[in-house]
Formats: structure tokens, sequence, C-alpha cells
């Protein structure tokens, strides 16, 4: 009796098992076939007649085609300008301007320079720079700029978009990274009309967007969420964690899976999609040779978007992230120390693109990934742009750690970091939280902090009004959440050695470090003192330092170019400079070693992962508004 019970059970446990293994796989292979034809569909009638141009693709046509005169607005990208113009030529009418640009870091920025309300807004983009990430990037915020003005309609008209020609049987074709884009697109920047080449495609009106949501949406979610329910007793194994990483942030996510493994005893497969670039576009193609089959697993992405290559960086995390997607991952946590443009978190200008509200919506609802953890964020409401799990971890314990063991181990006799009563100071009001709390944390009872009150007599000049705390015959510590061009930094330093101060040093989460740009004169033609001055600190600290001078300063006219972390450690007050591994730091830019403290953040990160592999609360990581 007793047997046949323990029968019936296994035989409905075994029917359960196989019951939910069909219908995990069976919405993964519905949600494949539905972005497959969506795509398949518009490929297969742009190839009728390629090759197109945006030339050709305008001629015959005339302005009215788009949208009624006085009701439509044509904007271009840099390079389609002088085409534009010669459509619009005879008609009346005007392109309207639009500044797109890339900060000092690799961010790109939008606004649009002309009313646009109630509009419909013309984008005209050709995709044939020299790096086609930044184009996608620049389109997305270029269409997010138009929507966030009131326009009434955007369309984009272009002759080709990137993964659009992949040719069947290479990975990027499989994977299907030609419906990324179109999430990109429709979904992240809420375009409402594509014309690319010969295929217009409607957000509204499309018969293919219809049958996408209904089953790639809507039917395959569902079977993959029922299959969980008849297999409650599947036991996760190590195969069933998989960690991926970014190619430029591969050393420090080795460190970060290496603690996971040896400390926490977490185990998992290492994959690499094996992305390469082609040399004329920068378009980032996947490379690998194995059977990309994550079904039902979770995959753990690191990665972080450094200085100078930003947006090749976030694309290749978008692929990262979509691939899992794709290929079957039941749940993707992207790990990305860095999250870029969150300094673009609201509009500082009408008809500005909200930057920060554009990746989130691009990471989380056009890619796929179901939980973030990042560190530090310069705006912490940028948790609130999705509605998934976000881990806003701080690493500001680990600065203070450091700074705390410095002052204990600080000998009179012999010198060494940080005096006995170092003064925490902030760089302006925005983080005097944080240096009243670095004060409680490394210094104890009785400390002082400080701030630099600064004003702006123009944009991008920075002027100190007061400096508030004792700093006389006292070492201070600036804190600071990003350093990029450290001029603010720069500027507190410089203020508070006027009044006293024993040594200065710097402590930042984040170091960007730009390369930054300085002027000799101002605009008036005039001397700017501060400029001749530091470039002789430069050029003097590198020749000491036995550095080529050419390598690391550039000559333009009346102004030279150099890192913002040459800057730093070429400054004669600054005594030490603290950062995290946050981003990955050229070596080179690396030169005065005894003077650099560089804090590795595998051990939190790894923490935080393995508490949320295992279930357990991050109370004791979160960032909780410092």
């Amino acid at each position: 009796m007793k047997i046949g019970v323990n029968l019936r059970r296994a035989a409905l446990n075994y029917g359960a098992k196989a019951l939910a293994a069909v219908l995990e796989r069976g919405g993964q292979r519905l949600r494949r076939a539905s972005n497959r034809l969506t795509t398949h569909a518009l490929t297969r009638e742009y190839f009728k007649a390629i090759p197109f141009t945006l030339s050709g693709m305008l001629e015959g046509r005339s302005p009215e085609d788009f949208g009624p005169r006085g009701g439509t607005a044509f904007i271009s990208a840099p390079g389609c300008h002088e085409i534009i113009d010669k459509f619009l030529e005879g008609s009346g009418l005007r392109r309207t301007p639009i500044e797109l640009k890339r900060f000092r870091n690799g961010e790109s920025y939008a606004r649009i320079q002309g009313s646009v309300r109630n509009k419909t807004v013309v984008f005209f983009q050709d995709f044939k720079s020299e790096n086609i990430n930044n184009d996608l990037i620049e389109t997305l915020l270029a269409i997010d700029a138009a929507k966030r003005a009131s326009a009434e309609k955007v369309v984009l008209v272009c002759p080709e978009l990137p993964y659009l020609k992949d040719l069947p049987g290479t990975q990027n074709h499989k994977v299907d990274y030609f419906k990324l884009i179109l999430n990109l697109l429709f979904k992240a920047a809420q375009l409402d009309q594509l014309r690319v080449g010969n295929i217009v495609l409607s957000r509204d009106r499309s018969l293919l967007f219809l049958q996408d949501k209904v089953f790639s949406r809507d039917v395959a979610p569902t079977m993959i969420s029922w299959s969980a329910h008849f297999d409650l007793a599947k036991v996760k194994k190590a195969e069933d964690l998989v960690f991926m990483m970014g190619r430029h942030y591969r050393e420090n996510a080795a460190r970060i899976i290496d603690a996971l493994v040896n400390k926490h005893g977490i185990k998992g497969q290492i994959f690499d999609l094996k992305f390469v670039n082609d040399i004329g576009s920068q378009k980032i193609n996947c490379n690998c040779e194995r059977e990309i089959d994550f079904l039902g697993k979770t995959v753990y992405i690191f990665q972080s978007c450094n200085t100078g290559r930003i947006n090749d960086d976030l694309v290749e995390t978008l692929l990262m992230v979509y691939t899992a997607k794709k290929r079957g991952a039941n749940k993707i946590v992207l790990v990305m120390p860095y999250l870029p443009y969150n300094r673009q978190e609201r509009k500082a200008q009408t008809r500005e693109a909200i930057s920060a509200k554009l990746v989130a919506n691009a990471l989380v609802e056009s890619a796929g990934a179901n939980q973030m953890i990042t560190l530090d964020l310069h705006a912490p409401a940028t948790q609130g742009f999705v509605d998934i799990p976000f881990q806003h971890v701080t690493a500001f314990q680990l600065v203070a750690g450091l700074v705390k063991s410095k002052i204990k181990r600080f000998d009179a006799a012999t010198g060494g970091w940080l005096g006995q009563n170092p003064v925490p100071f902030s760089p302006d009001a925005g983080r005097a939280k944080v240096a009243r709390k670095l004060g409680q944390t490394a210094i104890g009872p009785g400390f002082d902090f400080g701030i630099v009150d600064k004003y702006r007599p123009q944009p991008g000049e920075a002027k100190v009004a007061a400096v508030v705390g004792d700093v006389h015959a006292r070492d201070v510590l600036f804190i600071d959440d990003i350093a990029d061009s450290v001029t603010t930094l720069l500027t507190g330093i410089e203020a508070v050695h006027e009044r006293g101060a024993s040594r200065v040093y710097v402590a930042m989460i984040h170091g960007v470090f730009s390369d930054v740009t300085i002027p000799f004169f101002d605009k008036g033609g005039e001397r700017i003192e501060t400029a001749f001055k530091e470039y002789d600190n430069i050029l003097r600290f590198l020749k000491n330092k036995k550095k080529n001078v050419e390598d690391y300063v550039k000559w333009e006219k009346k102004a030279f170019t150099v890192n913002a972390l040459i800057r730093l450690q070429a400054h004669p007050y600054v005594a030490g400079i603290i950062f995290t591994d946050s981003l990955k730091i050229p070596e080179k830019n690396i030169i005065d070693r005894e003077r650099i403290k560089m804090i590795s953040i595998a051990d939190l990160l790894a923490m935080v992962c393995s508490k949320i592999i295992t279930g357990q609360s991050l109370q004791d990581y979160q960032y909780e508004g410092q």
C-alpha cells in the first residue's frame, strides 16, 4: 500500500516536472518565434530593394509628405544637415536646430533648439559615422527630447539601422539583435513611426506589433510563470547560475566572481559572448561559437561604462542583457557599479532629453533586466525610474574604513597619511551630509567638518564665496561621490590652502577622470593666470616622474588638454587621493602610486550578490540618504 502511494507521488512529481519543462520551453520558443516573425517580415521586405541612401529615400518627395506645413518640424543628425537643407530648399521651411554633443566623459546630450509643441517631429539619421553606438544613443536621446518637448508625433527616417542587415546563420541574427533596436526605439524612446528604407512601421497601427504584444509579452510570459508552479521542488544548482562580464570590466568582474566562489561558496558558469567590433563602424558583433542556452537560469552580468567609451559599453550591456533574455534566462541581474547618464536625471533646460530615464527604460523595458545593483548614484531618485528591484549600494563604509585606519596609524615622528585631527570637507553644499557622516564614522565624537560655499557667475565658472570651518594648521579631507573634471575639487583645495590648511586629501567613490581642456585665455583675450600656473605644475610633475610630457598633455590653440587624475597628482597641495575601482582607470594615468589609494569593491559586490542569491537582507549595505 505504502509502495503504491510512493509510486503515485513519484509519478505525479515526474508529470509536474515534465509539464513545467514543456511550458517553460514552449513559452520561450513562442516568444522567440513571435519576435522572429516581426523582424523576418521587416528584413525580407527591406532586402527587396537595398541599398538605400537618405537622399534616395527623399527623391521625388516633398516636405508635405511628412506632415502639414506649419505643423511639422524637420530635425537632422549632424551628418545629414546638407541633405535635409537641400530637401527643404524652395519650400520656405527651415530645419529646426538640435544640439547633439558628447561630454568630456563620453556621455551624449540632446536638446532641441526650437519649439516643437503639438508638431510632428521628423528626425533624419543615416548611421554612417565612425561609431554607430554613438549614433544610436544620440538618436534615442533626440527622440526622447522631442517627446518631452510635447511633440505630437515623432518620426525617424533613416536608410538603415544597426543589425538590420545581419545575415542568417550569424549569432547576431540568431539572437535577433535587430529586435532589440526596435525595442529601444519604440519602447525606451517611445518613437511613433519608423521609416527605414522601404519600410514604414507605426507603433499604434502595426499588426506586427500587435501580435508581438499578444504572444511575446502576454501569452509567453504566462506560460513561463505557470511552469514555476508545476516545478516548485526544483533545487538550484551551480549550473543554474551564469556569470557574464563586459570586455572592458573583465578584470574587476573576475575579482567579484572569485570572491563569490572562494569566500561565499557560490559557484556558477562563466559565459563569454566573444564580442568584437567592426573596424569601420564600431558595431558590436557576437562571435560566440558555443550554443547559447540560458533556459531557466539566473544570469549575473557585470559591467561598468568607462570614461571615453560610455556609449560603446552601454550598447554592449544592452546586447548582453538581451541575449540572456532571448536565450531563456529566468532572471537577469545587472551589476553595474557606475550607472551611466545618472547626472542627467532631470531637464536643466527646456526641450532636453532626460537621459537617465531613457537609459533605465532601455536596460529594463527594452533589453529585459529583472534586477539592478549599482553603487552610490549621484541622483538617488533614479531608482524610481524602473519598476524592478533596484539595489542602491554604498561604498561609503569602505572609504570611511580606510580613512579611519590611516588616522590610527599616523605617527607624528615618522609622518604618514592624515594627522590626528583631520577635517572632513564638502566641496559644495550638496555633499555636506556626507562630510558630516565621514566625521562621525572615521573620526568620532568632537569632530569638525566644513563646506566650501561656491557660486557660478557664469556657466562653467565657479568661484568661492566662503569657507565654512576651521582649517588652520589641520589636514583637510574632501569627500565627493564623483570626480570628473576635478575643477570643483581644485577650487576647494586652493581655498582651504589659502586659509592655512596643512595637507589636503581627496576621496571619491567614482573616479570618472575625464580629459579636460583648459584655456590659457578668457573670452576677452585676457590671460588666465591659474591656467598657466597649473600647466607649469603639470610639466614639473611629469618631468620629475621621468614621463614623456607629450604622452599626457595635448596642445591646442590657446589651450591644453590633460586627464583629470593627472591634474590631481600634479597639484602641489594634494597629499593623497582615494577612489574605488568602480571604473577602469588607465594604468598610465596612475603615476604617483604612493599618493593614490584605490579601494577594491569586489568583496562588497560579492557580498551583496551572495545575499541576493541566498535570500538574505541587504539593510547594512543599502544607500540610505547620506
